[in-house]
């Protein structure tokens, strides 16, 4: 069987490592293939009696299966308008005013992500929580987008990303191997 994990993710195994996959069970880092230094596949093996979950590293994964389609979803992140907390009566706004504040990443999702309906709350695990804008239609190629609800924490900023081309690079290989999906979805 095949499943996808976050390029991020798979970027921290080492062979010979135990991991946990949620909800299935601990298995056996036994090869990594990587192109350019970048994991881009591994082979483990699967250690279900092993219960011991404490010391391992712990990942979401989605399924690679004939049987399960993937959904194509976009997420949308917003950032500020303005980019100063408090601006005096005295300042130019215009000098404190985002030009972009809209980020898109293009993610992998579960099967089940085919049946969220427009104005929908979800949670995708280690993400945060979507509202769903926009609907999967398959008929016509449109994905399900998916607009980031703020939570108040505090997290590494999208443009702050786009600024250095090693982390586009990065989100971009992350993008390709996105797998997280939220743990209620995959069993409706």
């Amino acid at each position: 069987s095949t499943i996808l994990l976050e390029a991020e993710d798979a970027s921290t195994l080492a062979e010979g490592e135990t991991v946990t996959l949620m909800e299935w069970g601990n298995a056996i880092v036994t090869a990594l293939q990587k192109e350019s230094g970048v994991v881009v596949g591994a082979k483990v093996k699967l250690n279900l009696d092993d219960k011991d979950y404490k010391k391992t590293k712990k990942f979401t994964w989605l399924a690679e299966a004939a049987e399960e389609k993937s959904v194509p979803v976009v997420a949308v992140d917003f950032e500020p308008l303005i980019t100063k907390a408090h601006v005096a009566k005295d300042e130019d706004l215009q000098q404190y005013i985002r030009e972009k504040t809209r980020f898109e990443t293009e993610l992998v999702g579960a099967s089940s992500l085919a049946s969220l309906t427009q104005g929908a709350i979800i949670q995708i695990s280690r993400k945060g929580f979507f509202i769903c804008d926009q609907a999967f239609d398959a008929d016509l190629g449109k994905p399900v987008v998916l607009f980031s609800i703020p939570d108040g924490h505090v997290k590494a900023s999208a443009s702050a990303t786009a600024a250095d081309p090693a982390k586009v690079k990065e989100a971009q290989d992350a993008v390709t191997n996105q797998t997280t999906i939220v743990r209620d979805l995959k069993t409706k």
